[in-house]
């Protein structure tokens, strides 16, 4: 049916969703859809309006995805395929004043995603020739837009308006050009992501760099695209006053407590101390010799709290006491 849907010179939508209506219908049955009868295709329509109330719209794409398969694909002279219409609905479309418009437009809190909607809004395009439109469609001279493939593979000009000219213009202004953002991976060229010296060659084919597999532990070298390498690049980067779990805290490879203590502190503050029970005793680290910088003395750890001044733990006074262990 794939081939079949290609050589008809179906769009890649009108394609994906006639499949998945014949999979839905084979995933119905449990059975191959060319090893159903008329009866059973019958009654997975009469399912589908009845039972999961489907709307029209929906009804037509199943109609036209098993018209297809069965007149093509695995043609059947079934009576079910001559009968299958679907009512046609007359609604009327809800339609935003001017002021609401812009109220939405407003209320969006980037630049970008401002400059698309009212792009989409003043030139009435439909959201996939949104997304397709680049800077050489846009004709400032004669105020057109030219919009390609759009419904039906069919190309069409429109006319630019004033205040859609000016949004563009205001965005190409701002975001033309990537300094801001070489600037910030500036920062990150070698100290995360990549050293100067695992990059082997650079030119117009992409990026030749060396990485050590985990399991190999030998240096091998892989070539990517431009784009590819940004992308990978980019994932190592952390917005501004971000740190890394593995850099800070517990999960520090300097830092001496253990997951263990961290599990069981989080269990004491939420008050599971008896998975606390089940747990083997644990290796206590090491004690540091911390010393007052008043009197010279040697320091004890007596109380530990939390950010809101409740105590967590509190060492027994008495030298004969045993270690503190919460019963639950």
């Amino acid at each position: 049916m794939s081939r079949d849907l290609q050589l008809l010179g179906r769009a890649k939508r009108t394609h994906d969703g006639y499949l998945r209506e014949v999979r839905k219908l084979a995933c119905h049955y449990n059975t191959a859809p060319d090893q159903l009868s008329q009866q059973q295709v019958a009654d997975y329509l009469l399912y589908l309006i009845n039972d999961c109330q489907f709307a029209p719209g929906s009804l037509k794409v199943t109609y036209s995805a098993l018209k297809m398969f069965y007149s093509i694909t695995c043609p059947r002279d079934w009576d079910v395929l001559k009968k299958l219409r679907v009512p046609k609905q007359k609604t009327l479309p809800d339609v935003l004043t001017s002021e609401q418009v812009q109220q939405l437009i407003a209320a969006t809190k980037r630049h970008h995603h401002a400059a698309f909607f009212w792009t989409l809004y003043t030139l009435g395009l439909r959201l996939q020739e949104g997304l397709n439109l680049q800077i050489g469609d846009i004709d400032s001279k004669r105020m057109t837009v030219h919009v390609h493939r759009g419904k039906g593979a069919k190309d069409r000009y429109l006319p630019l308006p004033e205040s859609t000219l000016h949004v563009l213009r205001n965005y190409w202004k701002q975001h033309r050009n990537g300094e801001a953002a070489l600037k910030y991976l500036a920062a990150y060229v070698n100290r995360v992501a990549i050293s100067n010296n695992r990059i082997v060659a650079v030119d117009e084919q992409g990026v030749t760099f060396k990485y050590t597999p985990s399991r190999t532990r030998r240096s091998v070298k892989r070539h990517v695209t431009g784009n590819e390498f940004v992308r990978g690049f980019v994932q190592h980067t952390l917005p501004s006053r971000f740190q890394r779990l593995r850099y800070y805290g517990w999960a520090s490879q300097n830092c001496e407590l253990k997951v263990q203590w961290v599990q069981m502190l989080v269990w004491f503050y939420l008050g599971w101390c008896w998975l606390m029970k089940k747990q083997t005793p644990i290796e206590a680290p090491v004690k540091r010799d911390v010393r007052c910088k008043e009197c010279g003395g040697q320091m004890q750890l007596v109380e530990v709290t939390d950010g809101a001044g409740r105590v967590i733990y509190q060492r027994p006074l008495a030298s004969h006491a045993l270690a503190y262990l919460d019963s639950g």
